[in-house]
C-alpha cells in the first residue's frame, strides 16, 4: 500500500479475494466521443490536479436491458472521481471487500484479537491511503443507484510519486499506536518487494493500485466492468498505453486473466517464516 521514501516502485494492486466476476451481467452502456455529444476537458484545480467529485469526461452512462443474477431490471453504473466527503464510506468499503486478504493479513492480522479490530484497522490504512493518492493521482468510484458499488486507485506515472510526507499529511501518524512502528516499516518493505517487477518491467505503465467491489455484490460483473469501462478508457484518454499491477491470490490470476491481463512474473513474499504468492501482471492498450 505505502511506497517507502526515496524508491521508484509502486505499491500493491489488488482485487477483493473471490473475484469471480464476468463482464455483461450488468446491462451497462457508456456513450463516447461524438456518441455523447460535446464533452469538457478533464477539470483541473489551480495546483494542476484533477478535482475530486467531478464526472469522467466523455464516458456517460446509460441504462440499459440486463440482468443480476436471475432477476432483469435496468442497471446504470456511472463513473467519477471520488469526493472527499465519501473518503470514510469508501475506506470501510475496501476493507470489508479484502477481508483477510493474505497481502494484508500476514502483516496486521497478528496484531488484532477480534476481526472486528483489524477490520477497523484496515479501514484506517485505508482512508489514508486513498486520500493520499486522491491528492496527487486518481480515485475513481462506480456509482449504481445513488450508491458507491466499486472502488479503484489509478497511479499515473509522469505525476509526481506519493512520499512519507503525502501519508503524513493523509493520517499516516495516527496508525502507528494501533499496530505498531515495526509492523509498519514490515509492510513498507514487503510492499517495495512485491513491486519491483512492475516497476522495473512497466515504468512507463499506468498503475492500477487497488481494485474493490462492495462485499455484497460480488459476482456481479462489477469488477470486470471498471475495468473496461472506466480504467482502461480513462488511461487511453489520458495517453497511457499500458496498465500494471500485482496480485496475491489464484482466485485473482484467473480474474486478471479473463479480463485481458497477462502475467509476467511471479514469486514469494515472506515475513516471519509465513510466505504468500506474489504475481505481476500487465495488460498493452495500444
Amino acid at each position: 500500500m505505502w511506497r517507502a521514501p526515496h524508491t521508484r516502485s509502486r505499491y500493491y494492486s489488488h482485487f477483493s479475494d473471490n473475484a469471480n466476476w464476468h463482464v455483461g451481467c450488468v446491462g451497462i452502456h457508456l456513450l463516447r466521443g461524438s456518441d455523447a455529444g460535446p464533452s469538457p476537458s478533464l477539470p483541473w484545480n489551480r495546483e494542476g490536479r484533477r478535482e475530486s467529485g467531478t464526472s469522467l469526461p466523455k464516458y456517460f452512462a446509460l441504462a440499459t436491458n440486463g440482468h443480476m443474477s436471475d432477476t432483469k431490471q435496468q442497471s446504470t453504473v456511472e463513473y467519477r472521481f471520488a469526493r472527499p466527503e465519501e473518503f470514510d464510506a469508501l475506506a470501510r468499503l475496501t476493507a470489508l471487500s479484502f477481508g483477510e486478504y493474505p497481502f494484508f493479513s500476514f502483516v496486521f492480522r497478528e496484531a488484532f484479537d477480534s476481526y472486528a479490530d483489524y477490520v477497523n484497522y484496515m479501514a484506517r490504512l485505508d482512508r489514508m491511503h486513498i486520500r493520499a493518492n486522491a491528492r496527487k493521482h486518481a480515485c475513481l468510484v462506480g456509482i449504481r443507484n445513488a450508491r458507491v458499488v466499486s472502488v479503484a486507485l489509478l497511479q499515473d506515472p509522469t505525476a509526481k510519486r506519493l512520499g512519507v510526507f503525502d501519508y503524513i499529511l493523509s493520517g499516516g501518524l495516527g496508525l502507528i499506536p494501533h499496530a505498531g512502528l515495526t509492523r509498519l516499516l514490515d509492510f513498507f518493505s514487503i510492499s517495495e518487494q512485491a513491486h519491483q517487477d512492475c516497476a522495473r518491467e512497466c515504468p512507463d505503465a499506468w498503475y492500477v493500485e487497488m481494485l474493490a467491489v462492495d462485499s455484497g455484490l460480488k459476482g456481479q460483473g462489477l469488477g470486470s466492468h471498471m475495468i473496461e469501462e472506466c480504467l482502461v478508457p480513462y488511461v487511453r484518454a489520458h495517453g497511457g498505453t499500458e496498465l500494471s499491477l500485482i496480485t496475491n491470490t489464484e482466485a485473482n490470476r484467473r480474474f486478471y486473466s479473463r479480463n485481458g491481463f497477462t502475467e509476467f512474473a511471479g514469486g514469494q513474499l515472506e515475513r516471519k517464516g509465513t510466505q504468500i504468492g506474489n504475481w505481476s501482471y500487465r495488460m498493452d492498450l495500444e
